[in-house]
């Protein structure tokens, strides 16, 4: 007979301290509010979207070393 090894999840309000944001998550926490001290609309390091930057190459970095 199988037992059962998984948690029982629930959703859970997380709470972030600094922009009072609310985001719903379903998590294994028995908590009904967790309160979180930033998240990602708040960070400073967080960039918000994914930024397509093109790295220059060794080639590239020297040649425009030397038009200046």
């Amino acid at each position: 007979m199988k037992k059962k090894i998984h948690p029982k999840t629930s959703v859970t309000k997380f709470v972030c301290s600094t922009c009072h944001k609310e985001y719903e998550i379903e998590s294994t926490n028995n908590k009904d509010i967790v309160n979180i001290d930033v998240c990602a609309n708040c960070h400073p390091a967080f960039i918000g979207d994914n930024i397509e930057t093109r790295v220059k190459g060794r080639a590239e970095k020297l040649s425009s070393k030397f038009k200046k």
